[in-house]
């Protein structure tokens, strides 16, 4: 049995397992609920992160389905953040474990892809065409490259993944005020960037 079979048996087999041991079954076959619509509904989530991350299927297939064992093992408590505060917990742990992969493989984080890139797009709409060109895209990617990895991880936690900056502060470590600082400082760094590599691409006398 794969580890994504074992995860998903877990949504379904931890009630029964769990009756025998709670005083109040009905309030536990909640928990169990909440925790297969957790698992449906985050899921692919946190497969395309991982896998953003590593580049490689099958271990993010493994991955995700680990991430969703500890998130059941430790769901009495997980569960009473809300589903915000399990959300971010996920991508917390998810965030490690790709960490602890990538160490163990001897790689880094992976340069930034067109995922990063069409994040970044939407931020600098004054300054991409809406038709992507070539040059356009090789100007952000460029202007990407020149931050960080947690400024880079900041921005994709925020512009892709929708998060907040007490979930993003949870995930990469950080205080809310340093997210919102690390944020700022990143936007008018590529801000300045980009408006310097498009004045130097016009051609002379437009």
């Amino acid at each position: 049995m794969t580890r994504s079979a074992r995860a998903a048996e877990t949504t379904h087999a931890g009630s029964s397992k769990k009756e025998k041991r709670d005083a109040n079954p009905a309030q536990d076959d909640g928990k169990n609920a909440c925790f297969r619509e957790c698992y449906e509904q985050y899921r692919n989530r946190i497969y395309w992160y991982i896998y953003g991350k590593i580049t490689h299927s099958q271990d993010a297939e493994d991955m995700t389905a680990d991430v969703f064992v500890k998130l059941y093992e430790h769901f009495d408590t997980i569960y009473q953040r809300g589903d915000r505060g399990i959300l971010a917990w996920l991508y917390a742990v998810s965030r490690n474990a790709s960490i602890d992969y990538l160490r163990k493989k001897g790689r880094q984080s992976r340069s930034i892809e067109d995922e990063e890139v069409d994040s970044a797009v939407r931020v600098f709409t004054d300054f991409v065409a809406d038709a992507m060109k070539d040059d356009e895209m090789r100007m952000v990617r460029e202007a990407l490259s020149g931050i960080g990895e947690v400024e880079q991880e900041v921005l994709h936690l925020r512009f892709e993944e929708k998060l907040r900056f007490n979930e993003i502060s949870e995930i990469v470590g950080k205080t809310e005020g340093a997210c919102k600082m690390m944020m700022y400082r990143s936007l008018e760094k590529l801000r300045m960037t980009l408006e310097k590599s498009m004045r130097k691409s016009k051609p002379a006398g437009r």
